[in-house]
């Protein structure tokens, strides 16, 4: 039985010594004894911001990751470094309550756009830190850059409702960039900062 526990008989929740496989840009792929290797995607490394992978975990590392979700169908299995409670916070945003499956986000509609200009507008006025990365989704890319919908509460107290942001080509990355779709597609998902 060199094929390792079946996904059926993984708990959710269960703590599991593991061993690193292999690292990539969005996380590390981890040898948890199952059938297939677990993802520890790189929001799940740690509570804090992690901008490498390679700084928080080598291939060949011994870790302990909780078992976050299981998918026999797809033959996935996602595991986690965070804390309990950094889990349970993170997933009361992105769920909203729903059943942890992600819903198809719809067209914006006009009492969306004036949702965005109120966001906006509570965005300009608060004293947000230009310094703090927050997650975002990249839902279109154009020549000159790309649009990120991000949540505003993740910004600070009292702000809410998503808005998209421009990220122009030239903020991309460090280097010149001769095409957005080198860097990103539409679906990544990418840390991005306000600008004041």
């Amino acid at each position: 039985g060199s094929k390792g526990t079946p996904l059926s008989e993984l708990e959710v929740g269960a703590e599991v010594e593991a061993t690193v496989k292999t690292t990539t840009s969005y996380g590390a792929f981890i040898d948890i004894g199952a059938e297939t290797d677990a993802l520890l995607h790189v929001s799940r490394l740690s509570d804090d911001f992690v901008a490498n992978v390679e700084d928080v975990v080598k291939v060949g590392d011994t870790v302990t990751v909780r078992i976050v979700s299981v998918d026999t169908d797809k033959g996935q299995v996602a595991v986690t470094m965070r804390s309990e409670a950094a889990e349970a916070e993170a997933k009361a945003a992105t769920s909203g309550g729903g059943g942890g499956r992600r819903r198809e986000r719809p067209q914006r509609s006009g009492a969306d756009r004036a949702a965005q200009a109120a966001a906006i507008n509570a965005l300009a006025e608060s004293s947000f830190s230009d310094e703090t990365f927050v997650e975002g989704e990249v839902v279109s890319t154009l020549d000159f850059g790309a649009f990120v919908r991000f949540d505003t509460a993740s910004l600070g107290e009292g702000l809410e409702g998503e808005l998209d942001g421009l990220v122009h080509i030239s903020a991309l990355q460090a280097q010149r960039t001769g095409s957005v779709s080198d860097v990103v597609s539409v679906g990544d998902k990418v840390q991005v900062r306000v600008k004041q």
